[in-house]
């Protein structure tokens, strides 16, 4: 029996987060959508996660990821997606944090962050001289195996699974690599009084239906 894109997602890292006004931000990553209008700052109905929200992604395509929420799966652009012309990893990425210093306001440096990645993947395209971090990036990068990603709307199904960082597959940064990132403030966000928000009044459950009724942990 095939497995449906609910059934994919599922095997896709984990976080949970937040959804604030902003949207939903992680690694000086922000993913927003009018879909998420109606659920910022509200809890999630998860007691067991604090309120938080399921969020899955594929570190092997940061440019989108997929929350739960009380309709099902729904998928979520990348603020800056369109500024980046190539496809890239987290390897990439979390060199790209730890070499560009935050000089403004988390916008701005969010901003900053998707020109000096598109700089970089441009610069590696072309073949240009690399430093020997940046070899050790690019080869990581090729090692895990990166899908290029079509413009347009994107389809689960059609992307090979090696890339989806499954679990036995994908591992979290070396903190002690030179290429990992720098620590985010990720839970400043939760709420301005830095407490997460309560019960919404309806309150909302976890994904109903046939596809993908269990939540996912890894």
């Amino acid at each position: 029996m095939p497995l449906s894109t609910d059934d994919f997602v599922e095997l896709l890292p984990v976080r949970w987060q937040p959804i604030t006004d902003a949207g939903i931000r992680f690694d000086y990553r922000t993913y927003d959508d009018p879909c998420l209008n109606g659920h910022r700052g509200q809890h999630s109905g998860v007691a067991s996660q604090k309120g938080l929200w399921e969020v899955h992604h594929n570190p092997y395509a940061p440019t989108r990821i997929w929350v739960r929420l009380p309709k099902g799966f729904v998928e979520v652009t990348w603020t800056h997606a369109t500024s980046v012309s190539l496809p890239f990893t987290h390897h990439v990425w979390e060199h790209i944090c730890k070499v560009v210093k935050r000089t403004g306001s988390r916008e701005e440096h969010e901003a900053e962050l998707a020109l000096a990645l598109d700089a970089f993947l441009k610069r590696a395209a072309r073949k240009e001289k690399l430093s020997a971090t940046e070899r050790r990036v690019v080869a990581k990068s090729r090692a895990a195996g990166a899908v290029p990603v079509p413009q347009g709307e994107l389809n689960v199904l059609d992307v090979p699974a090696p890339s989806f960082g499954l679990a036995g597959v994908y591992t979290e940064p070396d903190l002690d690599d030179d290429t990992a990132p720098d620590e985010d403030d990720d839970f400043a966000d939760v709420l301005n009084d830095g407490t997460v928000p309560g019960p919404a009044a309806t309150g909302c459950g976890l994904l109903a239906g046939a596809d993908g009724e269990d939540q996912w942990l890894p």
